[in-house]
């Protein structure tokens, strides 16, 4: 164990003098394009600085610290790593490519005007008087404009396919405005010697604001296809936001949980309608004239038995010393007699 420890030691600081020596050869070549004064400031510090002798290596030792020096004989120091780094030869570095990692977009820093101004039409869009102004001023030429749809097709298409197609028609005729305000910029420092820097900027800023209002037909078109499958007691809440980070905002947790409330709120507030209380026979509704004492009468479900609830019952009869239909027994009698005659 203490022989790997001290192979270990012994390597890093084989490392460190190897990297002294490359410093101390930077300062001599300097010192050699310096004057007489300054080569003499250089060789007091070189003789103040460890000598490149293998023979000293507790001076560096003591200069790097104890911390320097790994702990675990298995761990190797994070300098070391940093050192094989710088190490590499450019050569191999480039044999290697470019670093993945490393990104590629360009180091660009906005002015704050500009920034206050795009972010606020992008969420709130430009004013319909501003947008026609421009894209009268640049018209667009037959090369730009946005293609029109072919009447045998429209014929075909159903109403949301139209509506949806003249709301992608409108983005195409704004960019065509763009190109040609953009187009006529390039023009003027092309053709131009001295060209006017006023009214080149306004020409690239109105070009941003008709860019801007397409992003924010785009973002707005986005949230369109979204609102049918919400909750009808949300989509208010939803087209007033604004988008920034998010498309409906950072807060919109916070903007639901309102909206809740509101609304148990509101079914509190509410007045409890309590039912009325139904008639019990229809009679009472109908008409005055109407005999609401049929409706109580109760219904024979067979000879000598009586409907009520449901349930039939035997219905009494009582004997008498007439019969109960003086006109029935006429006619029975009258038959009768005929049958007698014939």
């Amino acid at each position: 164990m203490l022989r790997k420890r001290k192979a270990v030691d012994i390597e890093y600081l084989q490392r460190k003098l190897l990297k002294l020596q490359r410093k101390i050869e930077a300062i001599q070549a300097d010192s050699d394009s310096s004057n007489s004064t300054e080569e003499g400031q250089e060789d007091e510090r070189q003789e103040d600085e460890p000598q490149n002798d293998s023979s000293q290596p507790e001076t560096v030792q003591i200069e790097q610290g104890d911390n320097d020096i790994p702990q675990d004989e298995n761990e190797i120091p994070s300098n070391v790593e940093k050192n094989n780094e710088e190490v590499i030869d450019k050569d191999i570095l480039e044999m290697l490519g470019e670093d993945p990692q490393k990104s590629k977009a360009l180091d660009i820093a906005l002015h704050e005007s500009i920034k206050l101004r795009w972010n606020y039409w992008i969420a709130h869009g430009l004013e319909k008087k501003v947008k026609e102004e421009l894209t009268e001023k640049y018209a667009r030429s037959t090369e730009f404009d946005a293609p029109k749809l072919n009447a045998e097709i429209s014929a075909i298409l159903t109403e949301a396919a139209i509506k949806r197609n003249k709301y992608m028609l409108e983005n195409q005729k704004l960019a065509g405005s763009v190109l040609t305000a953009i187009g006529s910029a390039l023009t003027m420092i092309m053709s131009e010697k001295e060209a006017d820097k006023l009214t080149f900027v306004q020409r690239l800023n109105e070009a941003a604001k008709l860019i801007i209002e397409i992003h924010h037909n785009q973002s707005e078109s986005r949230k369109a296809f979204i609102y049918p499958g919400v909750k009808k007691q949300f989509q208010n809440m939803l087209k007033e936001t604004k988008p920034d980070n998010f498309l409906f905002g950072n807060n919109l947790a916070d903007k639901i949980k309102d909206s809740k409330n509101i609304e148990k709120l509101s079914q509190n507030v509410k007045n409890q309608t309590v039912p009325k209380a139904t008639a019990r026979y229809h009679g009472s509704k109908q008409n005055l004239n109407w005999k609401g004492l049929q409706a109580r009468r109760p219904l024979t479900n067979r000879a000598g038995y009586t409907n009520i609830q449901g349930q039939n019952r035997q219905r009494l009869t009582f004997k008498t010393k007439e019969p109960l239909n003086s006109r029935a027994h006429t006619q029975r009698s009258s038959r009768s007699s005929r049958r007698r005659d014939k």
